[in-house]
């Protein structure tokens, strides 16, 4: 990429479902323009199929480490007016399927989120997009 762009990329892997782990990324990236936020495991599954203790594990991954990735990133964003937040989510949010209940309330509530954020991003200078 660098010999292309002329820009360093980095890529982390990081349990997302772990606030104190995506607080301790942005304090070492802070500096960063962009950031994409793409994690998954949200299960398949019937309302009736799936158990408390899977849609809280799945939800802590999906939503609150996307919440977290855009809380974090967002305040070291918004200070210089620059930086870019684009959350990957998937078909889920508009396609509400039955058999992926878990996953479509998730994606959903994430791209309602994001939505949200983007609507006053912008005003500081930076951005975040579905």
């Amino acid at each position: 990429m660098r010999t292309d762009t002329g820009r360093r990329v980095e890529i982390e892997a990081v349990d997302l479902s772990d606030g104190d782990q995506v607080i301790e990324l942005a304090r070492r990236h802070g500096d960063v323009d962009i950031l994409i936020n793409n994690a998954g495991a949200l299960p398949g599954g019937h309302v009736l199929d799936i158990d408390e203790a899977t849609w809280r594990k799945a939800w802590d991954l999906k939503v609150f480490g996307y919440i977290n990735m855009c809380r974090e990133f967002y305040r070291s964003f918004k200070a210089p007016g620059r930086g870019t937040i684009i959350n990957v989510i998937g078909i889920s949010a508009v396609m509400k399927y039955p058999w992926y209940i878990c996953g479509a309330g998730g994606i959903a509530a994430v791209a309602a989120f994001t939505n949200a954020l983007g609507g006053e991003s912008h005003k500081d200078g930076s951005g975040c997009s579905v």
